[in-house]
């Protein structure tokens, strides 16, 4: 059976770019741009992993996101990867300390390379660790 990513990120470009990399992982993938669009799909699609950007388009960014992801019942076991443009300290540490698995900044990445990590979270919970 397939494995199901959620992605949840604002740019229309960088998005597709990441959809086609999972997909061609072997991976379901549903796109969101919006934080408040995110937990339906998440409930509706049971994915095996959540990709988040931490800055999105409407009222939630990606923290809040994952606070509500990791309260829910079924999701708070999912692994969640952020990938996000912010690479300062305090921002790397705020997204460790949020329940996320990876922090990865888009510019040290290539958007296969994401895939391929979010493909192995998505196989065994632990990156390929």
């Amino acid at each position: 059976m397939k494995k199901k990513a959620l992605l949840i990120e604002d740019d229309r470009p960088a998005g597709l770019a990441c959809v086609y990399m999972l997909e061609k992982q072997g991976m379901d993938v549903v796109h969101v741009r919006r934080g408040e669009d995110a937990l339906e799909a998440a409930v509706r699609m049971k994915p095996d992993v959540i990709l988040v950007d931490i800055r999105l388009a409407g009222e939630m960014d990606g923290y809040a996101v994952i606070d509500e992801l990791k309260n829910h019942p079924l999701l708070a076991p999912v692994p969640v990867i952020i990938v996000t443009n912010y690479g300062l300290l305090h921002d790397i540490e705020r997204g460790k300390a949020s329940g996320a698995k990876e922090y990865l900044v888009k510019s040290d990445w290539s958007i296969r390379q994401i895939a391929e990590k979010a493909a192995a979270y998505a196989e065994d919970g632990k990156g390929g660790d």
